[in-house]
Parts: structure tokens; sequence; C-alpha cells
């Protein structure tokens, strides 16, 4: 059996409230023609296990990144422990999440050659695509796109949407019977997410509801209403609680490269208000969801008040769209995902034994 070693630079994979975490730990849970093995950014070089998988951490140089990057600005490679546990591990294809910047530097270090795959999570500003890559995958089409305009790369890219997670998938569906509907906006105060339009919005809504604010950079933030609740940043499993219990998600961000929020959104059959952009444009119809146009607060007041009346009036076509969003979250489940990306790994390896 061939063997594949996900590296993941951001953080440690445990921490299972973020998006690449989670999809690390479900590639690797379900693959089944690649030994898989994880590497991922953590405080020291350790072996440990993290929901029945191994995982090996690699610390950073904090002298070297300290005087050769921070003080020089000469943007050295300063993960030195994960060359050893990449010889060690030896895999045949290295799947690297994000930092493309550091995948030529690590590539150069290693005594042999496996096939590379550099996965692209976010729509950076000015992208990176390596030399040694012999295939890039993106989370969306959108994605894609973004990148090989601004990039100009001919490299063979391919798109793989991320899968809905082990950690959702133990949890059912919920049809709350809140005595007022609830909203869930689970973006912070993060403009991108599109904070500021959603808090225009809710002002305008005429009816009784419940509304509830999590995510990041909320320290302090008051809404001035008495039905806004701001969670703050909450555990995952506090969120998929919080999610079950709510009758609508609201996810009006721009430009968003795919939000996995929005694919759980749909398993768990709600209401699903999201601006029809980016990837969501790609995973999204007026089938399953109410879409708004991202950055218009006016088609944000006017589709969150569609989802509060159809809820308030018991309006039918409330389960039309939770049954057929069950139905399309369906096709992101983590063995259809990951057999994908087997296979995507088989096209790596392939464009490798050309190269040679």
């Amino acid at each position: 059996m061939k063997k594949s070693l996900q590296v993941h630079f951001w953080g440690h994979v445990g921490n299972t409230a973020g998006s690449v975490e989670k999809l690390v730990l479900t590639f690797a849970r379900h693959q089944t023609r690649y030994k898989p093995a994880i590497a991922c950014k953590g405080e020291r070089n350790t072996r440990e296990e993290v929901d029945g998988l191994a995982v090996r951490s690699f610390a950073e140089s904090a002298f070297k990144n300290r005087l050769l990057n921070k003080l020089l600005g000469l943007h050295a490679f300063t993960f030195d422990s994960l060359v050893p546990i990449i010889e060690e591990e030896r895999p045949d294809v290295l799947h690297v999440h994000n930092r493309q910047e550091l995948v030529d530097r690590l590539v150069a270090r290693l005594s042999y050659r496996p096939a590379v795959v550099v996965h692209y999570h976010r729509n950076f500003a000015t992208p990176c695509v390596p030399e040694t890559a012999d295939l890039l995958l993106a989370v969306s089409d959108a994605t894609r796109r973004h990148i090989v305009d601004v990039s100009g790369t001919q490299k063979p890219f391919e798109v793989l949407h991320n899968p809905l997670s082990d950690a959702l998938l133990q949890h059912a569906p919920a049809n709350p019977d809140n005595p007022r509907p609830v909203i869930l906006f689970g973006g912070g105060q993060v403009e991108r997410k599109g904070f500021p339009e959603f808090v225009q919005a809710i002002r305008r809504l005429k009816g009784d509801c419940v509304i509830k604010i999590c995510g990041p950079k909320l320290e302090g933030y008051a809404p001035g209403q008495d039905n806004v609740e701001v969670l703050g940043l909450i555990p995952y499993t506090r969120f998929i609680h919080e999610m079950q219990q709510a009758d609508i998600i609201a996810m009006p961000s721009r430009k968003e490269p795919f939000a996995l929020m929005a694919l759980e959104s749909l398993y768990l059959g709600k209401l699903l208000v999201a601006s029809n952009d980016g990837g969501f444009a790609e995973m999204l119809g007026p089938d399953y969801a109410i879409l708004t146009e991202p950055g218009d607060v006016e088609s944000l007041t006017s589709a969150l008040q569609s989802a509060l009346d159809m809820i308030s009036d018991g309006d039918e076509r409330t389960d039309q769209l939770r049954t057929a969003a069950r139905r399309v979250a369906e096709s992101y489940t983590p063995d259809v995902v990951a057999a994908r990306l087997e296979g995507f790994y088989d096209e790596a390896l392939a464009l490798a034994a050309g190269r040679t």
C-alpha cells in the first residue's frame, strides 16, 4: 500500500474548531488505498494520537525565526524538525496544506523526491505556486480561478470540495421547537464574513426572533439589541449544538472560498441564508438555500425576513428546503470526498513519474 503524509503548517489538528484541521483528520480517517500519516505544527516535537490517528507534531525553530526572519527579513525555512519526520515516514505523496511558499525549500532538504500535492484553502492576494508541486488542489473552482488568474500557473489544478466532518456526522439533524425563531451567525466580527451587513440587516427585521452571534473578534462588542446574544468564540461541540438549536443560519460572506459551515447547515437541515458568490455559488442553489447578494444590506434583510416569515407562517416550503438541503449534503460525505482525494493522489504520482 502506498503512503501519504499530510502536512499542516498553520496549527495542530487537535484544534477541530478549524475547517482545515477537521478535513485533515477526515481525509486521513477515510483513506483506503493510501496509508495515511499526519504532521502538523506544534509547540514541540511529539508523537501522539488524535481521534485514533497517529500524529507527528513539529516545532518551529524560534531562534532561527527570530534572527533570520523577524530581524533580517530573509523568509528562511525554520521548520528543521519536519524534515526528519518526512524522511522517517517516507510518503509516496506529500500533501501540503497552506504555507505554499515553504514547499520548495522543504523538498530541497529531502533525500528523495515524493509526489507533491499543494492544497489551497483561501484566495490569497499573492498566491505562491511552488515549482516542485506536481498537482495543485483548490477548495473550490472560485479559488482555483483566482490563483490561476493571479499567478498564471500552468500546473495541473484540480478542485476538491471539503467533506463533512466525522464530528458533525455524529449529530443528528434537529428541527427545534423554539418559541421564537433563532438566527445564528458564526462569522464573528469579521468584515469578509459579512458582519457589517448582518448587523445592519438584523436591525431592520420585523417580527420577534432571537439572534445569536459567535466567532472571533467579538470581545467588547455590544449589539444594542435586547434580542441579540453574543456568544464569542466557542468550542466546536458547543457550536454544533447551537447550529442544531437554530432555525436559520446566516452566512452573508464575501468571496468565500468554501465555507464548511454552509455544508454543515445543509446536513443539519437548516434554513440557510447565504451569499450567491465565490465558493457558495458552486454548492448552493435556490431549491435548498435562500440566496442573497454579497455586500448588499437590502438583499440580506429581504432574505432573512423571508426565512423568518416561512417559519412563523408554517410555510410548507420550509420542510421542502430542509429535505433538499439534506439530500445535497449527502454528496459531501467523507467516504465520497476521500475517494476523490485518493484519485488525485494517483494523478500526482503519474505526473511525478512523467517528470522523472
